[in-house]
C-alpha cells in the first residue's frame, strides 16, 4: 500500500497505579514496572494502533500476579 507508514514502539518504565487491586487481582503495590510493545500504521490522516502491556512489581512484594493487556485503538487527526 503506497504511502502507508508502519512503525513500532517499545518501552520499559515505572507506573504508579492508584490502587492495589486491578482487574480483580491483588497486585500488592502501587508501583509497577510496565513493559510495552506496539505496532501502528498511518494511512492518510488516520492511525491505527495495536499495543501489548505487561505490569509486574518484579517480585518486590508477594503476591506478584503480573497482568497482561492487549489494546487496539483508532485515531483520526482533526
Amino acid at each position: 500500500m503506497a504511502g502507508n507508514r508502519v512503525f513500532a514502539e517499545f518501552g520499559i518504565g515505572l507506573s504508579l497505579l492508584d490502587g492495589t487491586k486491578f482487574a480483580g487481582k491483588n497486585i500488592t503495590t502501587h508501583y509497577q514496572f510496565e513493559d510495552r510493545i506496539g505496532i501502528a500504521m498511518k494511512f492518510g490522516d488516520r492511525e491505527q494502533h495495536s499495543e501489548s502491556f505487561h505490569y509486574s512489581n518484579a517480585g518486590i512484594k508477594k503476591p506478584n500476579p503480573g497482568l497482561d493487556f492487549i489494546s487496539l485503538s483508532y485515531s483520526r487527526a482533526l
